[in-house]
């Protein structure tokens, strides 16, 4: 989705974190980043491992499949 950024205060990529998701480590460097409980924070990726992951570390979290699953998913 073009202009993602627009849609939250913040966003995070794997390839800007020196830790992959779906680890723990990827998870709690963001959490730590944006000073906040996972209880606090929103996660959505297309890969289910990823979801799972973030779903293990208590953060509320969505499959996206597609463009308007992420639009849904935002209102």
């Amino acid at each position: 989705v073009p202009h993602l950024e627009e849609l939250f205060e913040q966003t995070f990529y794997s390839y800007d974190i020196n830790a992959l998701k779906p680890t723990k480590e990827f998870y709690n460097y963001v959490l730590t980043n944006i000073d906040k409980n996972a209880s606090d924070c929103y996660f959505m990726d297309d890969n289910k491992e990823n979801v799972s992951g973030a779903i293990d570390c208590n953060i509320a979290s969505n499959l996206i499949t597609n463009d308007y699953t992420i639009i849904e998913a935002t209102e």
